[in-house]
């Protein structure tokens, strides 16, 4: 993270010289980013995102993810939630709070689900205890999965 502030800089620059220079428009600067303007314990070069990019793609989705680190059933992609930080709404506000423009921010949202194997069958609210994924080897189904 700690040249991407350049990058974004010099990116510009060349975007703008490049249409001043020839007959095509100027491109669109656009980059995906996590629901939340940190990655880590690194937060996003806001201000030059702000300054250099046309919109972020907010990625509004995999919050919880059966293969991996979360071994309890979840909602991978919820609007909102509790107050645990992983919900859409609380990552939009985020990126707000740090003074990014709303009308650079673009929702990412998934057309994809996923599928649990559950530790017991008879438990299955919603935090249930999971043994990992279920139907294919990460647990994503794709759209043709739901009816």
């Amino acid at each position: 993270m700690a040249n991407i502030s350049t990058l974004l800089d010099q990116w510009r620059v060349a975007v703008n010289s490049e249409a001043k220079n020839s007959s095509n428009p100027e491109l669109l600067l656009v980059m995906a980013g996590n629901r939340l303007p940190v990655l880590g314990s690194v937060i996003y070069p806001i201000d030059s995102m702000r300054r250099n990019l046309d919109w972020v793609h907010v990625i509004a989705y995999n919050y919880y993810l059966p293969a991996g680190r979360d071994r309890v059933t979840f909602f991978h992609a919820t609007l909102y939630g509790p107050s645990n930080m992983a919900n859409t709404d609380y990552g939009i506000n985020e990126w707000k709070r740090r003074s990014f423009l709303p009308s650079k921010l673009v929702l990412g949202l998934p057309y994809h689900g996923y599928a649990w194997t559950l530790l017991s069958p008879q438990k299955n609210p919603m935090g249930a205890v999971s043994k990992g994924p279920a139907i294919t080897s990460d647990g994503a189904v794709g759209y043709k999965w739901f009816k």
